[in-house]
């Protein structure tokens, strides 16, 4: 199994045809089915996608068990009040990585969270922007084995948005 998936990644890199072996039978279960897109800015060079998300591929690391995907940046204007947007990997086996990932927030006097499905806070910052700093943002690590997060921004300061 091991060896197919390592094949199929060399072709989808060096190939300008569809790629043989990437069908039924070659992937663990339908959580792991990769498809190829030719739909790319350069049609020479067709990209990998987890079926199961629609998410490119970037790497796959048999050494570390990973999969690296372009997750695209959500964002969130606060505006005076809470917002809220959520990102979901249940059911699959697939989960946030604590290592490779950060959770940051960008804006001046926000309180940003994660928060479980239950309303729990499992981790946040705050960003207090002065006059004197120039970064106007805060970054936590996320928990591990996290497969499913409400990403929270609210205003700390009530009388102008943020």
């Amino acid at each position: 199994m091991v060896r197919t998936v390592f094949q199929i990644l060399l072709l989808l890199g060096s190939i300008n045809t569809v790629v043989k072996g990437a069908g039924a039978g070659c992937y663990i279960n339908d959580w792991f089915a990769i498809d190829c897109n030719n739909q790319s800015a350069v049609a020479s060079s067709p990209k990998p996608f987890l079926k199961s998300f629609k998410l490119e591929v970037l790497n796959i690391s048999l050494q570390h068990g990973t999969v690296r995907v372009n997750y695209p940046i959500f964002w969130m204007c606060a505006n005076g009040t809470k917002t809220e947007a959520s990102v979901d990997l249940a059911p699959s086996p697939f989960v946030f990585s604590q290592f490779a990932n950060k959770f940051l927030a960008v804006g001046c006097d926000n309180f940003a969270s994660l928060t479980s499905p239950d309303g729990t806070i499992v981790g946040g910052c705050i960003s207090v922007c002065e006059e004197s700093t120039t970064l106007n943002c805060c970054h936590t690590s996320i928990p591990s084995n996290l497969h499913l997060f409400n990403a929270n921004v609210e205003s700390i300061n009530k009388g102008s948005p943020p």
